[in-house]
């Protein structure tokens, strides 16, 4: 009796088991369809790329591996946010900020990085996977604002000038 009881907890816990998995392989297809993901060692070595992150960087999975994700570093943005970077994320904490990348061809797309250590059992990092979603669109309606704004400011300027001079002849 304890036996057939034993057994049938075990059929259980796999049956469970097995409905984890599932659903973990579903949650894993849906954000690959969705988001740049890659993995990679504690020295930044890529071991794992998705679709979404050879479409975006254009470089193939066989160019990558093995490879640092300062392959895809733009170098035009401060190394203080690397330095952030990887002084959080190495003692465990998740990191979020946008990144500028270069592509193989050259050219440049942003991205919102989401990156989480996985501990070891003694806390420590023991590999690292990032998720990144694409934000061209966001980083051109800024841009886009900005250079509105330095218009805005020039015209502005140049109303200001117009109305000393007004004001200069009118005495």
């Amino acid at each position: 009796v304890e036996l057939r009881k034993n057994m049938n907890q075990l059929f259980a816990s796999r049956e469970e088991i097995l409905k984890i998995q599932l659903e973990t392989e579903a949650q894993t297809k849906i954000i690959n369809s969705l988001a740049i993901v890659s993995k990679a060692d504690i020295r930044g070595d890529i071991t794992y790329v998705n679709d979404e992150f050879v479409k975006w960087s254009k470089y193939s999975r066989e160019e990558v591996i093995g490879q640092n994700h300062r392959l895809l570093k733009s170098g035009d943005q401060d190394d203080a946010i690397f330095v952030d970077l990887w002084k959080t994320i190495s003692s465990g904490k998740i990191w979020r900020g946008e990144i500028k990348n270069k592509a193989k061809d050259g050219s440049f797309y942003w991205v919102d990085a989401i990156i989480a250590p996985v501990l070891g059992s003694d806390g420590r990092p023991k590999e690292y996977i990032a998720q990144r979603f694409v934000i061209n669109d966001k980083k051109a309606r800024e841009a886009e604002m900005n250079t509105l704004l330095v218009e805005s400011r020039a015209i502005q300027n140049k109303m200001q000038l117009l109305m000393n001079e007004t004001e200069a002849q009118t005495k």
